[in-house]
């Protein structure tokens, strides 16, 4: 699921990845021309890239603001286990990408892994006189500081926030997990970024940090409402349900019938329902998030 989350929210959000890992090459670009994710081409050079391999890889293409094209290569690894010859594969990236575009090309690595001594920024080759050296900039999620990354006006630093709750804090429960989501919510609320970044940083967070109790769910879906106004709340409401939200109910649906509770699950999203025709949701969205029929809604 995490490789996922990240392959969507770079896309989304490709300037603001640029200007938050390559702080040097962001001036750099005219993200006025539009930038392209160059996928096949990867594919055709790395069929093997990957499978069984929990990563993500993009090749993207942008313009210069000398009108010259420039190539950036991502590299976010969400794996948690060692990779002895990972440099060797960044630099066979490099080599193979070069050597059929002779593009030049700015790599980044990101780890979310937890080894805490494992870096790995540079492939090194020598014999004799003979030496070659590779070098590229890693940012590793686990050596941030929270306290800097609050501050920082760039929206991958919340999604940076929510990654290391999952590598520093996933242990803790519940409902430590409920107070730091709804604290990264409202600070994301507060910096008062456009809909589309705040919809796509929203659905990262809510997807990695997804509550297992229902409770605790409704909790958070209320205090989200305070922060809101009613159009942000069905702007958002519209991608929970087909991302999050209907996939969370489901598994407490689930857990309920095997209780025998069927009933109080039907009651339970009807209340729902009532909560949302308040909002002024529609019932289209109403029907495809509860699961109600128009006439059990309208009845309501």
């Amino acid at each position: 699921m995490q490789d996922m989350l990240w392959k969507n929210i770079i896309e989304e959000l490709f300037p603001d990845f640029v200007a938050f890992f390559l702080p040097d090459l962001y001036p750099l670009v005219d993200f006025t021309r539009p930038h392209t994710f160059l996928d096949k081409e990867f594919e055709q050079l790395f069929p093997q890239a990957r499978k069984g391999r929990r990563a993500v890889d993009k090749l993207a293409q942008v313009w210069l603001k000398d009108g010259h094209q420039q190539w950036i290569l991502i590299h976010a690894e969400v794996q948690s286990f060692f990779d002895a010859a990972f440099s060797e594969r960044m630099f066979s990236y490099f080599y193979r990408i070069y050597d059929k575009y002779r593009q030049q090309i700015a790599a980044i690595v990101v780890l979310a892994d937890k080894k805490k001594n494992w870096k790995p920024d540079t492939f090194n080759v020598s014999l004799a006189n003979t030496q070659l050296t590779y070098t590229y900039p890693v940012y590793k999620i686990l050596e941030q500081d929270e306290n800097t990354l609050q501050v920082v006006n760039n929206p991958f630093a919340l999604v940076i926030l929510a990654a290391l709750y999952v590598l520093r804090y996933h242990s803790k429960g519940e409902d430590f997990k409920y107070q730091f989501k709804l604290e990264l919510t409202r600070l994301l609320f507060e910096k008062g970024y456009e809909t589309a970044k705040i919809k796509s940083v929203f659905l990262f967070v809510h997807t990695l940090l997804q509550m297992q109790e229902g409770s605790k769910q409704e909790l958070f879906f209320e205090e989200v409402k305070k922060m809101t106004t009613q159009n942000q709340r069905v702007e958002l409401l519209s991608d929970f349900e087909k991302v999050a939200l209907r996939r969370a109910e489901k598994k407490v649906g689930m857990q309920s019938e095997k209780r025998g509770e069927k009933k109080g699950e039907k009651l339970a999203l009807q209340k729902t329902a009532v909560k949302m025709k308040a909002d002024g949701l529609p019932f289209e969205t109403i029907q495809r998030y509860t699961g109600l029929s128009k006439a059990e809604i309208e009845a309501l």
